[in-house]
C-alpha cells in the first residue's frame, strides 16, 4: 500500500487502511507484509486502546512469521496493561511461542503471575488457564520438574468445583498429560 511510504498522518483513516491490508496479507499467508504494514500503523498516532490491538496484532503476526521479537512485543504490552483479564490473555498467546524457542523457563513465572492477578470467583475459566498452564510448561521443558508439575496439576484438579468453574475442557486436557 502507498502509506507505506508516507509519513504518520494522524488520522484514523491511515490505521484503518493499514490495519485491513494487513489482515488482507495474513488471510494471503503473507505474515511478514502484515507486520510490516502494522509496524508502520504504530507510528501513528493511536488511541491507547488503538495502540493496544494494533500493538497485540503486530506481535501476533511477527510470531506468525517466525520472528521471535513477537515474544517481547507481545511481553511488553503484558507488562504495560493493567487489566488482569488482559494480561492472562496476552499470557496465553506468549507460552507457547516461549515453548517452541526454548524459552521454556520464562513460562511458569508468567502463569503464577497472571494467577495471582485474577479472581477466581470472577474470572474462573481464565484462572484455571494460568493455574493448569504448568503442566503444558512441562511439555517444553521436559527436564526438571515434570514430576513436580504433575503432582501439582492433580492437586488443582481436585480442589475445583465444576459448579463455579466450568473447566471439562481444562481437565480434558490436563487428563492427556497424566
Amino acid at each position: 500500500t502507498h502509506l507505506m511510504r508516507t509519513r504518520a498522518a494522524g488520522g484514523a483513516w491511515v490505521t484503518q487502511s493499514l490495519e485491513a491490508a494487513a489482515e488482507a496479507a495474513l488471510a494471503a499467508s503473507g505474515p511478514a507484509e502484515a507486520a510490516d504494514l502494522l509496524r508502520r500503523a504504530t507510528a501513528e498516532p493511536l488511541a491507547p486502546g488503538d495502540r493496544t490491538r494494533v500493538e497485540r496484532r503486530l506481535g501476533q503476526a511477527l510470531l506468525r512469521a517466525g520472528d521471535a521479537s513477537g515474544i517481547d512485543a507481545l511481553i511488553a504490552l503484558r507488562d504495560r496493561s493493567a487489566d488482569p483479564a488482559e494480561r492472562a490473555d496476552l499470557t496465553a498467546e506468549i507460552v507457547p511461542a516461549l515453548g517452541i524457542r526454548g524459552r521454556a523457563a520464562e513460562i511458569e513465572p508468567l502463569l503464577r503471575q497472571s494467577a495471582a492477578e485474577l479472581d477466581p470467583a470472577q474470572d474462573p475459566g481464565r484462572f484455571a488457564l494460568m493455574t493448569a498452564g504448568p503442566i503444558h510448561a512441562a511439555t517444553y521443558d521436559e527436564a526438571a520438574g515434570l514430576r513436580d508439575k504433575v503432582a501439582h496439576a492433580r492437586e488443582l484438579l481436585r480442589t475445583i468445583d465444576e459448579e463455579t468453574m466450568p473447566i471439562w475442557l481444562v481437565r480434558q486436557d490436563v487428563a492427556t498429560w497424566l
